[in-house]
């Protein structure tokens, strides 16, 4: 093969690994906000609480106890608590870029819906049956929308102060996070793939190219998650900053393009015996 051939595969192949480490993060972006940041914020508010209740000092290892309580996380891992927060993530950032946006807050509804829906849950939470009375008296208090109202102002306040690049973040985010960027990228590997075909000129090494590509993408996902964490936590002081979804995602990976490579080579190391017996 020639050098600029083997050249063009090499920056072929540089793309393809970008190209998957590109759609992996896309992938999991909004669920490492949700988990790694808003969760956490949310657990250590309630902690801060907890501490504020009463007339002594928690330490470091009694608030890793609190923050890690199995009845916080079955609340905060619930698939309504998870759509709830999913909901205003986007909600947030569609504010932040446009405040027409804004009017879709509706938290009280939202949240008498998840009360409603997840009663037994928060039962067994709080150690006291919630009952429709309950509900109905929360629902009356949350007749003057205040909670909407304020997190509508504070969202506009903010929205206001922006500077352009943020707001040029922002939209990035929007777009990179969309299903739109996602099948882009899944087209643009489709067709990097096939000039690396062309180029090889085998209608099977570029298995192998893949396979390798998969493996390199997941070890990056896998290396740079474990770097965000500690960037994140040094910066935010979020000692669980949760990049879960990301590790499974660089690990399923890896062991696929493993896989894949396997069988590659079982196949090829086959033929090539089926073709010295013939």
């Amino acid at each position: 093969m020639k050098w600029y051939k083997k050249l063009f595969i090499s920056i072929l192949f540089f793309i393809l690994i970008n190209l998957i480490s590109a759609f992996i993060f896309s992938c999991n972006l909004k669920n490492v906000l949700i988990d790694g940041i808003i969760k956490e914020t949310i657990k250590e508010n309630i902690v801060r609480r907890e501490e504020n209740t009463g007339n002594f000092t928690i330490d470091e290892e009694k608030i890793s106890e609190l923050s890690e309580d199995e009845r916080i996380q079955e609340i905060l891992n619930s698939k309504e608590a998870q759509e709830l927060m999913d909901k205003y993530l986007d909600l947030t950032v569609d504010g932040m870029l446009d405040e027409e946006s804004l009017d879709e807050i509706t938290i009280e509804e939202d949240l008498l819906n998840y009360l409603k829906e997840n009663k037994e849950l928060i039962s067994e939470v709080v150690g006291e049956e919630v009952t429709d009375e309950m509900i109905d008296e929360a629902a009356s208090g949350m007749e003057t929308k205040e909670i909407s109202n304020a997190i509508k102002k504070a969202i506009a306040n903010n929205s206001r102060n922006l500077t352009t690049t943020e707001k040029t973040v922002l939209k990035g985010y929007k777009l990179f996070i969309s299903l739109e960027f996602k099948l882009l990228i899944l087209a643009i590997i489709i067709i990097d793939l096939f000039l690396i075909a062309l180029l090889q000129k085998s209608y099977s090494k570029w298995i192998k190219t893949l396979a390798s590509a998969l493996i390199t993408s997941g070890i990056f996902v896998l290396i740079a998650s474990v770097v965000v964490k500690l960037i994140v936590s040094y910066l935010t002081g979020f000692i669980n900053f949760n990049i879960i979804s990301l590790i499974i995602s660089g690990a399923t990976t890896t062991v696929i393009g493993i896989i894949i490579l396997i069988i590659y080579n079982l196949i090829l190391n086959l033929t090539k015996k089926n073709e010295k017996e013939a």
